[in-house]
């Protein structure tokens, strides 16, 4: 069936044997365990994705990644990203759950008959007077007006616009600058793990000082940045980490300067507000 598989040789425990090692039984429980859960997880999360009907807005985009991330999980799983493939699932199958449920609502609420509205001549002819009355007394409680006031209030000062005046593309590109680098300095570790794919490797052109690459994500929601990080330098990414855009060269990497909001542009295509003046 389609999904995770875990034929990669990272699962075999019989190279432990090799440095006197003794895998446990617990041990392999415990691998068995993990594999079903994200194998059960997949199944869920896929099945509900599927059962979303068209969405709008932040859903549409939302819904397009949990897609892509299920369709990037048709392959070969190794060990060590195993655990943060099964975080990545649970949080596709809530969200996605919870907006099935959301729009489930909906339909059921948009199929109720509406409110049988009073007659006229049900109606109490007080009702109008009391809520008048009501109104005033809040408009003298809380307004400090007296009742004549209160009636009549004054009339509001008209505030005079200032001509609205568009962004240069430079005050563009630096704000989100300022946003790629919030991205590398307050973004969660969500799914953190090791990058050791070459295709990935390649497009971030690493310095000899750079050693082991570490990527997690800039929030929770699902999106295609991930921050990189090297022990020299950190990389804000769009698209890298996803083979279909890698492939179609839709990427976008830049590397930070220092710890400033300013980022240089390494490989990929430019980010279109990117100011080259």
């Amino acid at each position: 069936m389609p999904g995770p598989k875990f034929n990669d040789s990272s699962w075999d425990p019989s190279w432990m044997s090799l440095w006197g090692w003794v895998y446990l039984t617990a041990w392999t429980t415990s691998d068995n365990e993990l594999r079903n859960a994200i194998t059960t997880t997949y199944v869920e999360a896929l099945e509900v994705v599927n059962k979303l009907g068209p969405q709008t807005g932040e859903m549409e985009r939302l819904l397009q990644d949990w897609k892509e991330i299920l369709g990037d999980l048709d392959r070969a799983i190794t060990y060590r990203e195993a655990e943060f493939v099964l975080e990545d699932l649970q949080y596709i199958l809530k969200e996605a759950t919870g907006q099935y449920e959301s729009d489930r609502l909906l339909i059921a609420a948009a199929k109720k008959p509406p409110k049988a509205k009073k007659s006229p001549a049900a109606a109490n002819p007080s009702d109008e007077a009391d809520d008048i009355s009501d109104d005033l007394a809040f408009a003298e409680a809380y307004l400090g007006f007296s009742k004549a006031t209160a009636r009549k209030p004054p009339a509001k000062v008209k505030s005079v616009h200032k001509p609205y005046v568009a962004p240069t593309p430079e005050e563009i590109w630096n704000h989100l600058q300022r946003g790629m680098a919030d991205a590398c300095d307050n973004g969660i570790k969500f799914g953190e793990h090791a990058v050791d794919q070459q295709s990935v490797l390649r497009e971030l052109t690493l310095a000899p000082g750079d050693g082991p690459v570490w990527q997690y994500r800039s929030g929770p929601e699902n999106s295609h940045v991930r921050v990189m990080k090297t022990a020299m330098n950190q990389f804000w990414t769009n698209g890298l980490t996803h083979r279909e855009v890698r492939d179609a060269q839709n990427f976008m990497v830049y590397r930070r300067i220092g710890e400033k909001n300013k980022f240089v542009y390494v490989s990929g295509k430019r980010h279109p507000d990117e100011f080259l003046g």
